[in-house]
């Protein structure tokens, strides 16, 4: 994967380093273009999103307490 993304990112820095109509947003254009690539390095380098398997599959309750007209609900975050 990182070859790709070394690719992509110099296909693109040529192509806006050889764009003349460009050339006034060539500054801002090449920081953009290192921040996609530095944000797509960080994805490809960030550990895996948890299985499913390790979330609750039993929903929780929530209690809700009426008063008046109005309703609230409380909410805890208790562990597992």
């Amino acid at each position: 994967m990182k070859i790709e993304l070394d690719l992509w990112f110099d296909d693109w820095l040529r192509i806006i380093e050889s764009c003349v109509a460009a050339a006034e947003e060539k500054p801002s254009l090449l920081v953009a273009l290192r921040v996609q690539k530095c944000w797509a390095e960080m994805m490809l380098n960030s550990p895996c999103p948890p299985r499913k398997e390790q979330y609750s599959s039993q929903p929780k309750q929530v209690p809700a307490v009426i008063s008046g007209s109005s309703l609230s609900i409380q909410t805890s975050i208790s562990p597992n």
